[in-house]
């Protein structure tokens, strides 16, 4: 039953998701800029359990459940295990982007902060000459990674969404072909039900971090990244 709910949820089609998201982000902060909330719950701290060992550590989260599903799928799915090997790159390339994502974010803080004393003065020469640091657009790095793991977790449980079946292939070649592709499925099974595990954490700091933090253009730049 738990497999089929997270098959339900993750099946849908990762385009609708991500308007949904948008809209979703849209909606939330719009009602942040407009409301004052109590932020003295513990869940909505920064020093939350799951900020400091979720959130920060949201991507390694992402390729552990992620990682497994996709090899022991495509184990399932295909005979060749070079095909697995092809099929996990491209958890390597999402990794890639979101790394190069995070990088570029910091960058653009960098690029538009400044020192109201001098545009030519770094943060510590600013602090220094005793100047004010007027931080500049601060693009929500924890709403991206939060929906971007989402997404991706939607395109490969997508990728693939026959695995089910292919234990019951008229094709197989005997019983022990048989079993390692049922222990296989199984295995699936589980990592999938993680999969959706993972985005109910997601949705849940994401709402947090859109509702607490960040200025309404900052979050919503994150979220058409």
């Amino acid at each position: 039953m738990n497999a089929i709910i997270a098959r339900r949820f993750l099946f849908i089609d990762p385009k609708k998701k991500a308007l949904g998201y948008l809209a979703f982000v849209a909606f939330l902060s719009l009602i942040s800029s407009f409301i004052t909330l109590d932020s003295s719950y513990y869940l909505v701290q920064k020093h939350s359990v799951f900020n400091q060992y979720g959130v920060k550590l949201g991507w390694m989260w992402t390729c552990f459940v992620v990682g497994p599903f996709i090899w022991f799928s495509s184990r399932a799915h295909h005979r060749d295990k070079d095909k697995s090997i092809i099929d996990i790159m491209r958890l390597v390339v999402a990794t890639g982007i979101w790394y190069v994502s995070v990088w570029q974010f910091h960058r653009i803080m960098e690029w538009t902060s400044r020192c109201d004393l001098s545009l030519r003065y770094s943060r510590k020469q600013c602090r220094d000459e005793g100047g004010r640091w007027i931080p500049g657009f601060d693009i929500s790095g924890h709403c991206f990674l939060m929906i971007y793991s989402m997404l991706v977790m939607a395109e490969e449980a997508n990728a693939f969404r026959e695995w089910n079946q292919v234990v019951h292939r008229d094709d197989d070649s005997g019983l022990l072909m048989r079993e390692k592709q049922e222990r296989r499925t199984k295995l699936a099974q589980y990592f999938i039900i993680a999969m959706l595990v993972l985005n109910i954490v997601w949705i849940k700091q994401l709402t947090i971090s859109t509702l607490y933090y960040h200025i309404m253009v900052d979050k919503y730049l994150c979220t058409v990244q």
